[in-house]
């Protein structure tokens, strides 16, 4: 119930309007509109970093493989739009069983892959860890290619973001 204000004559009732009401919950809708940008903005840029540092270390792992001669073979990276596949031997045979498939966030995608060899495949020395498939695959955000990050492997066959 109600209480009755009265002040200088003039009775008013206690509670909200509908408009301040409307106002109330306007305001809101914007501050949690505005919140879950920011909130999804981040998370995106979170995914393309983190998908950069797998691939990184995908890279950094078949090196390490090869050069320790693990089941006396070399090893390599073959690159899909949203995979990267540690594989075992001189040739990616897709389905292979000794593949070990790394899957990246849905929301990121493996856009250009431009090594000195062509193809999409790395693959490493057995005695130097030196590669001639140096060069640079970028990453970016799926439906936006402005958002990217780009790893180097030189011909070392070290591996690092730009």
């Amino acid at each position: 119930m109600l209480k009755k204000i009265i002040v200088k004559n003039r009775s008013y009732k206690e509670g909200f309007s509908l408009s301040e009401l409307l106002i109330s919950v306007g305001v809101m809708v914007l501050l949690l509109g505005l919140i879950f940008t920011v909130f999804s903005s981040f998370n995106k840029k979170e995914a393309l970093s983190k998908s950069t540092d797998i691939v990184i270390s995908v890279l950094n792992e078949a090196r390490q493989l090869t050069l320790f001669s693990k089941d006396d073979a070399i090893y390599g990276v073959h690159f899909d739009t949203n995979q990267a596949v540690l594989f075992k031997g001189e040739s990616y045979l897709e389905g292979d069983e000794s593949n070990i498939y790394f899957k990246i966030n849905p929301v990121v995608e493996i856009t250009t892959i431009n090594l000195a060899e062509g193809g999409s495949e790395v693959f490493f020395n057995r005695l130097t860890g030196e590669t001639e498939d140096y060069g640079s695959i970028t990453l970016s955000l799926s439906g936006d290619t402005s958002k990217t990050s780009a790893i180097l492997i030189n011909q070392s066959g070290l591996s690092f973001k730009e």
